[in-house]
């Protein structure tokens, strides 16, 4: 189990314009500071092996992880004005948290903010969706000779096929603000070896 809290006054140069990751003001970095769009607050990750009666072995990982900061901001699109964030009245996190809308979007308005200025809201103020995953495998040794054996294996990545959804649109701009429209990773996966 890991707690820490990354702050950061702004994306890394190749992180720039990613994300909504783009400076309200680049000559002002102090109102960037924030937590970081990697800022991971609770992460754990456990393993364990259980060997079974006839030679088989049962395997597991299991990653549980907070949801990553998201910056909200007034209009993506607008060339050289993509950073520029709206006001906040209250805090966002507090929404449904559907996929429909995934945080409080009435938390935010451009209104009374002239066309180049930008609003109160603080960078990455809402948290995306959790992730939690199992990944599982059975293995079972045959000796085949005295120094020959075969390893059987049945893998499942993502054995519980949950669904691991990415952040939520924050572009107060465009229809599907607050909204969940996509999926990160992979649905379960199985192998044999």
């Amino acid at each position: 189990y890991r707690f820490s809290k990354t702050l950061d006054n702004g994306p890394a140069p190749f992180n720039l314009g990613r994300a909504n990751q783009t400076p309200q003001d680049p000559f002002n970095s102090s109102q960037e500071r924030a937590v970081a769009s990697i800022d991971v607050r609770h992460n754990f990750t456990g393993s364990a092996m259980l060997r079974l009666p006839l030679g088989f072995q049962l395997n597991a990982i299991v990653t549980l992880r907070s949801g990553l900061p998201k910056n909200v901001v007034r209009n993506g699109n607008k060339v050289g004005y993509e950073g520029l964030r709206p006001n906040v009245a209250l805090d966002p996190n507090d929404g449904p948290k559907t996929l429909q809308q995934y945080f409080d979007t009435a938390a935010f308005s451009d209104k009374g903010l002239a066309p180049t200025q930008g609003g109160n809201a603080g960078r990455n103020l809402v948290r995306g969706p959790e992730y939690a995953n199992l990944d599982a495998s059975v293995f079972k040794d045959f000796r085949l000779r005295e120094r020959v054996t075969l390893n059987l294996r049945l893998e499942a990545f993502n054995a519980t096929n949950t669904p691991h959804f990415a952040g939520p649109n924050t572009d107060l701009s465009q229809g599907q603000f607050g909204s969940i429209t996509q999926t990160i990773g992979n649905p379960r996966i199985l192998q044999m070896a």
